[in-house]
């Protein structure tokens, strides 16, 4: 459960940002977050490709921010089995119940972002 306490243990104590007190722009994949001297970014990985520019642009003040794949399995000696596990791993309901019912994804995910992920990662017939 570290991830989804991440936020509330890690961020806040430190910066005093508080992301659950602020809304978050489901649509844009991202927030930009200013509370006195500190600014955070919010941003969904799944939607790193399609709005990393817009992202950095507004949170930092460039256009010259360009995203560079690395580090990606393609070409390496473990591709074959990260795609495998990829296509048939599935999780336990009890596990996606307590991930996809938390704060952290009713703030970040839409309901419908959350039904897809369901069925990507659950058992078709339940635990």
């Amino acid at each position: 459960d570290y991830t989804l306490q991440w936020f509330d243990n890690e961020l806040l104590p430190v910066f005093g940002v508080d992301l659950f007190q602020y809304s978050f722009n489901l649509d844009k994949g991202y927030s930009v977050i200013k509370d006195g001297r500190v600014e955070v970014l919010v941003l969904k990985l799944e939607k790193l490709n399609e709005c990393a520019t817009k992202a950095f642009k507004e949170f930092i003040n460039t256009d010259d921010y360009i995203l560079d794949m690395a580090n990606t399995s393609d070409g390496q000696s473990y591709n074959q089995f990260y795609k495998k596990f990829l296509r048939t791993v599935r999780l336990p309901k009890t596990y996606l119940d307590r991930m996809y019912e938390s704060k952290y994804m009713k703030r970040f995910y839409s309901e419908q972002e959350i039904a897809m992920y369901r069925e990507r990662w659950g058992h078709p017939e339940g635990d």
